[in-house]
């Protein structure tokens, strides 16, 4: 489903939309994605091995998991912070309500559970989760979104069904895996420094793919 989303919701929105809007929330969907990167910060390679290591020891396996969330929170203020601050500098160039929301979707972009579930290799709920969420999200984009208008719907549609499976997913986390242990404010920091290797890696891929859109948006 997840291949087989763009290439319904795609064409559809293009011929829904007239230029001006899909490029809008291509270029929103872009910067929202940038901004993932930064809130996932590379847990999706780092996460799953450190879990999968401490998945037999439940208090080690609890304060890795909850530095990770920790670090995740803090995160996603950093972003909003920076996004904040590239905005007011006019280097996004988009309605404000459209950036906000493209802030909101990297949310449910970066802060997905799914690492978790790799690491403790219960991959059923997290799957059907994301199936859900993928199918919801098809049929809201072309139920809601049907003019010009209402284009800025897609980035609701799209990251309230990314909503569903964050909220969910840490909810079966903490019913039936782990427990949340508050972090000390120098281990969740120390945890950041230490995966920026990773980050800085996702990052350079991003440059490439993700990035050029904005670039290319801004110009």
């Amino acid at each position: 489903i997840t291949l087989i989303f763009p290439i319904i919701v795609i064409p559809y929105l293009a011929r829904s939309l007239n230029q001006q809007c899909f490029g809008v929330l291509l270029y929103a969907l872009s910067i929202g994605t940038a901004l993932s990167l930064l809130i996932d910060y590379g847990y999706v390679l780092s996460g799953p091995r450190d879990v999968s290591r401490c998945r037999s020891e439940p208090l080690r396996l609890n304060q890795i998991a909850s530095e990770i969330m920790a670090s995740k929170i803090v995160l996603i203020v950093v972003s909003f912070l920076i996004a904040l601050f590239l905005y007011q500098l006019h280097l996004v160039k988009e309605p404000f309500y459209v950036f906000i929301l493209s802030w909101v979707y990297s949310i449910g972009l970066g802060a997905s559970p799914l690492w978790a579930f790799q690491g403790l290799e219960r991959l059923r709920p997290i799957v059907l989760l994301e199936l859900v969420a993928n199918v919801l999200s098809v049929v809201g984009i072309i139920v809601f979104v049907r003019s010009n208008e209402t284009y800025y719907l897609v980035l609701i549609v799209l990251a309230g069904c990314r909503f569903l499976v964050i909220i969910w997913g840490h909810w079966i986390l903490f019913r039936l895996y782990i427990s949340f242990v508050l972090p000390s404010v120098r281990a969740v920091f120390k945890n950041i420094f230490n995966n920026f290797s990773l980050f800085f890696l996702l990052s350079s891929v991003c440059l490439y793919t993700t990035l050029n859109t904005v670039f290319l948006g801004y110009f």
